[in-house]
């Protein structure tokens, strides 16, 4: 079972290569987070804030991210992951960008 980081303000901290496999990380503030490579296999980032995060080779399968908050400066693992984002989300008035509730699945195709 992983740890309770639920409201956790991680905001602009060095997670590279971190394992957050299972971590509860509901509402957590990750802008501008550097996320390079992490593990975050079944997380669950239910309205976290990813704006400005760097998630650039890290490993989101099963994560939730229902209501994750994002920008156009949030780096996702890949350029698929990007586009699936993209699908997945409206934009805000503050043209930042939230996941739909009905959530994003990693076996979701990707739109090519």
């Amino acid at each position: 079972m992983g740890a309770n980081l639920r409201g956790a303000n991680l905001r602009g901290q060095h997670l590279t290569d971190a394992n957050l496999t299972y971590q509860d990380l509901t509402g957590a503030d990750l802008t501008g987070a550097t996320l390079t490579r992490a593990i975050l296999d079944m997380a669950i980032l239910t309205g976290a804030n990813l704006t400005g995060a760097n998630l650039t080779g890290a490993n989101l399968a099963s994560t939730n991210l229902d209501q994750a908050e994002w920008s156009d400066r949030t780096r996702w693992p890949t350029p698929a992951w990007t586009e699936r984002m993209r699908v997945a989300s409206d934009r805000l008035p503050d043209g930042r960008l939230r996941v739909r509730p009905e959530g994003l699945s990693d076996t979701a195709p990707v739109p090519i």
